[in-house]
């Protein structure tokens, strides 16, 4: 990140491994940033959500999950379905 610190896709990868490592809060600030760049991106609303999932924070997640299905995340719209 330090080199690319304008690299989306890296700040998505580093947040959902600092997510991984139960480092919640720096996973969603990473995540978060990388959002900032890419908003359409329904892959980063779903990784977001996984970290608030993790973290306890279901509504949260929920809300990202819903964002990420209608920008058409195929994963988040298969939680979706599971979940109801």
């Amino acid at each position: 990140i330090a080199f690319g610190p304008g690299d989306g896709g890296a700040l998505f990868s580093h947040g959902v491994s600092y997510g991984q490592l139960g480092k919640f809060s720096r996973g969603v600030s990473h995540i978060s940033r990388a959002l900032e760049m890419e908003p359409q991106n329904g892959l980063y609303y779903y990784g977001r959500g996984r970290t608030y999932l993790l973290a306890g924070e279901k509504d949260r997640a929920m809300q990202d999950f819903r964002k990420a299905a209608d920008l058409g995340d195929e994963d988040a719209q298969a939680y979706l379905a599971g979940a109801k």
